[in-house]
C-alpha cells in the first residue's frame, strides 16, 4: 500500500513542478511548450497512474480486495451479481465471458476510471486542462474513487465526461447524455447528480438556492433522519434501503456519525469560492454555464449535509465533490494574462489538500 502512495507521489510531484513552471511563465508572459501539447500531457499523467492504478496491491484501497474476490468467484463458480449495479455486473460479466483471468482484472476495470476523466479533461478548450486535472488529482476524492468507492467513483467520472461534454458543445449537441445514461448503471445515486445538475438550469433564484442550504445545515444539527424519509418513497425507496442497509452493515466502529463540521467547512470552502468567481465580470460574460455549475453544487451539498447523520456519510459528500473541479474551471483560463494572482492562489490550495488529505492523512 505504501508503494502504490509513493509512486503516485512521484507522478503527482512531476507534474507539479510542470505547473509551477507554467505559473512562472505567466509572470514573465511567456507560455511553456507544453500547452500545445495539453492532450498528450494529460495522457501522459493518466497513462502513468493506470499503470499505477492496474497493478496496485490488494491493500490499495478498501474495495479492490473485495471486488477481485467477487470476480474471483464469478470467475470460477459462475456467480453473477456484485451488489445491485447493473452496469458494474454487465461488465463483470463480460469480462467473464470473454476469459480475463482474476489476475488481469485490475488492468481492464482501471480503464473504467482512467478513461472517462481522461475525455473529461480533454473535452476543454479554452482552459490549462492539464492544471485543471493536477488540481483534480490534488483532491483526495481522485484516489478514493479509483480505489476505496470503485462503483460509486466510476459512475462519478461518467457524470464528469457528460458535464464536460455539455460545457464545451457546439450546436446543442445531445452526445453529453450518452455517459450520463451510463452512470447510474455503476451506482444509482448518481441519478440525484443529474437530476439536480438539470433543475439547476432552471432555478435562476441563487438565493433560493442559499436558503436551501441553510435550512439542510439546520437541520442536519438538530438531528434530522433524511434516510428514513426517503426509505418511505414509492419506488425508489427500496432501492435507498437496499444501499443504506448495505452501508449500515459495514463496520462503523471507526466511523464519526452526526454532524460533521469538517465536511460541512470543506463544502462551505468551495461555496465561498464559487461565489466570488460567479461574480466576475468576465465569468459572467464568457461562461454562461457556471451558475448552473454552482447551484448544482449548492443543492448536492444541502443533501450531502442532511446525510451527515448517516454512516459513511463522505459517499454522499462524493456527489458534491465531482462538481469541484467545475467549479474552479473558469480561474484556469489559457491566456497568462488572467487570473495570474489566482493561478498561484489555485497552486497554493492544490497542494495544501495535497499534503493535508493524501500525506497527513487527516
Amino acid at each position: 500500500m505504501e508503494s502504490f502512495y509513493t509512486f503516485f507521489y512521484f507522478i503527482y510531484a512531476f507534474f507539479t513542478l510542470i505547473i509551477f513552471f507554467d505559473l512562472l511563465g505567466g509572470y514573465f508572459k511567456n507560455k511553456l511548450l507544453y500547452l500545445k501539447f495539453q492532450n498528450l500531457s494529460i495522457l501522459l499523467f493518466l497513462g502513468a497512474y493506470y499503470l499505477l492504478l492496474s497493478t496496485r496491491s490488494l491493500k490499495a484501497g478498501a474495495d479492490t480486495e473485495r471486488y477481485l474476490n467477487f470476480y474471483n468467484s464469478m470467475y470460477k463458480y459462475g456467480d453473477s451479481i456484485v451488489g445491485s449495479d447493473l452496469g458494474f455486473n454487465i461488465f463483470n460479466k463480460l469480462l467473464v465471458n470473454l476469459g480475463v483471468t482474476p489476475s488481469l482484472y485490475l488492468f481492464f476495470v482501471s480503464l473504467l476510471f482512467v478513461v472517462p476523466v481522461y475525455y473529461t479533461f480533454k473535452q476543454f478548450k479554452s482552459i490549462n486542462k492539464v492544471f485543471l486535472l493536477w488540481f483534480f488529482a490534488s483532491l483526495f476524492i481522485f484516489i478514493s474513487m479509483s480505489t476505496n468507492v470503485l462503483r460509486q467513483g466510476i459512475g462519478g467520472v461518467f457524470v464528469m465526461w457528460g458535464i464536460s461534454i455539455y460545457l464545451n458543445r457546439e450546436n446543442k449537441s445531445k452526445r453529453f447524455i450518452i455517459p450520463l445514461l451510463i452512470a447510474p448503471l455503476f451506482h444509482f445515486s448518481l441519478i440525484l447528480v443529474i437530476l439536480l445538475f438539470f433543475i439547476s438550469k432552471y432555478l435562476k433564484n441563487i438565493k433560493l438556492a442559499y436558503s436551501i442550504l441553510f435550512i439542510s445545515i439546520v437541520l442536519s444539527y438538530i438531528g434530522f433522519n433524511l434516510n428514513s424519509t426517503l426509505g418511505n418513497l414509492p419506488v425508489v425507496g427500496n432501492i435507498f434501503l437496499d444501499r443504506m442497509d448495505t452501508y449500515l452493515g459495514e463496520n462503523i466502529k471507526n466511523y464519526t456519525v452526526g454532524f460533521r463540521i469538517d465536511f460541512l467547512f470543506f463544502n462551505l470552502f468551495f461555496v465561498a469560492i464559487g461565489y466570488y468567481i460567479s461574480n466576475m465580470k468576465i465569468v459572467k460574460e464568457s461562461y454562461k454555464q457556471y451558475n448552473q455549475i454552482y447551484i448544482a453544487y449548492i443543492l448536492l451539498t444541502s443533501y450531502f449535509v442532511l446525510m451527515f447523520n448517516v454512516p459513511y456519510s463522505d459517499r454522499f459528500g462524493i456527489l458534491s465533490w465531482i462538481f469541484i473541479p467545475f467549479i474552479m474551471y473558469p480561474i484556469f483560463d489559457l491566456s497568462p494574462f488572467k487570473f495570474n494572482k489566482l493561478k498561484l492562489g489555485v497552486f497554493i490550495l492544490g497542494i495544501s489538500l495535497f499534503i493535508i488529505f493524501n500525506v497527513i492523512s487527516v
